[in-house]
């Protein structure tokens, strides 16, 4: 019999003499926060008593996940904006191998393959999103053949209208229908769309030239 320790990322187990032995879950120590954050805007501060917020709830977006498939633990990505530890979007994996679960890094919000393009978009350690494109042929070992950092996020609503994703969150207190990733290279401006609009789902990356031309569109299933 054991119970998996929430906080600490240990097993407590019952020994052969009604003894309790604690059992370390991950090879090196975790943190594991049961109280994280969403929101990049006035984490951790209380306006009322003037005191820091060392938590705030875990919002939905942000799940804690198990795949009794491949036996891998996915736990929200945490990133220090300033003085605080931020819940991403993103993911880090770990994998059971039968004693502990071994870290298997970040995954990535986006692994994009099309017959052009390998691309992937993910999360920094300093929270700002990365774009990296390697042309058909190419290996993700070998250096991308286009790399852009300090992306942003922005949102839809029902009707396909773009909102900031902080504001729209905060002034409609709802989950948007849809998010936009954008990135800025050279003039160029790179998106990837994925949600729905109007019922109609959306995933698909455009890319426009300085002048405001659609220049390439790939839509994936």
């Amino acid at each position: 019999m054991s119970s998996i320790g929430k906080i600490t990322g240990t097993v407590c187990r019952l020994t052969h003499n009604d003894g309790i032995k604690r059992l370390s879950l991950f090879k090196k120590e975790t943190h594991l926060l049961t109280h994280l954050d969403w929101r990049w805007d006035e984490y951790g501060y209380n306006d009322e008593t003037d005191q820091i917020i060392f938590s705030a709830e875990l919002s939905e977006p942000y799940e804690i996940a198990y795949d009794t498939v491949s036996n891998e633990l996915h736990l929200p990505y945490i990133v220090t904006h300033g003085e605080y530890s931020i819940a991403t979007e993103a993911h880090r994996v770990y994998r059971w191998n039968g004693k502990y679960f071994v870290d298997k890094g970040v995954a990535p919000l986006f692994d994009l393959h099309s017959d052009d393009f390998h691309i992937i978009i993910d999360i920094q350690a300093n929270g700002n999103y990365r774009y990296r494109c390697w042309n058909k042929g190419r290996k993700i070992d070998d250096k991308p053949d286009l790399q852009i950092e300090n992306g942003i996020r922005k949102c839809w609503d029902q009707d396909g209208e773009v909102f900031d994703y902080n504001a729209f969150c905060e002034n409609f207190q709802a989950k948007p229908a849809g998010k936009i990733y954008l990135f800025y290279n050279q003039g160029f401006r790179y998106e990837y769309h994925m949600g729905d609009i109007q019922g109609k789902v959306v995933n698909k990356l455009c890319i426009y030239n300085p002048q405001n031309n659609l220049i390439y569109e790939q839509s994936y299933d």
